[in-house]
């Protein structure tokens, strides 16, 4: 078995979403206005199946901002 992680990008309209921003979406090579979120899962090679473990949801600039002051 092996640990992954894979940063996801979310196709987002509007302006009051939380975490909203601009990221980059790998399928489509180039950055675009959405939200990322962080998946980590755990791949079993053996029998080709994966399980996931946690999804984080990537903190905007203006929720980085409101949580460390900055």
């Amino acid at each position: 078995m092996i640990a992954a992680f894979d940063p996801t990008y979310i196709t987002k309209s509007g302006n009051y979403t939380p975490g909203l921003g601009i990221w980059w979406s790998g399928s489509e090579s180039l950055a675009k206005k959405g939200l990322e979120q962080g998946d980590l899962s755990i791949i079993d090679v053996e029998a080709g199946t994966g399980m996931p473990l946690r999804s984080v949801q990537t903190l905007g600039r203006k929720q980085l901002k409101e949580k460390t002051g900055n």
